[in-house]
């Protein structure tokens, strides 16, 4: 039988993995804009983009779940800046989520 301070542990551990895949993701959709900003091809700068967009929308759907509102906080900064940059693409700002 599973005792409260276990499932608590769990709980925790639980949280602590779903804010460390979406700081994963969010550093993927990075790469993704920063290859799409230097790509020359248009068709495959057009590919990484929505790639990292994709990635945005999934940090959004699960970022709901994380608790600790000061990390919470955190993912949705860096999500939004990283969706300001690709939205300027050709811009000279480099992301800084």
């Amino acid at each position: 039988m599973t005792t409260a301070p276990d499932l608590e542990r769990l709980h925790d551990q639980n949280q602590k993995r779903l804010q460390d895949f979406l700081n994963v993701e969010l550093d993927l959709c990075v790469t993704f804009a920063e290859l799409a900003k230097s790509e020359v091809q248009a068709a495959h700068a057009e590919d990484l983009k929505s790639r990292a967009e994709q990635g945005i929308k999934a940090v959004k759907h699960f970022v709901v779940r994380v608790e600790d509102s000061s990390a919470k906080a955190a993912l949705e900064r860096r999500a939004a800046e990283l969706k300001r940059f690709i939205s300027a693409s050709g811009s000279e700002t480099e992301p800084r989520p």
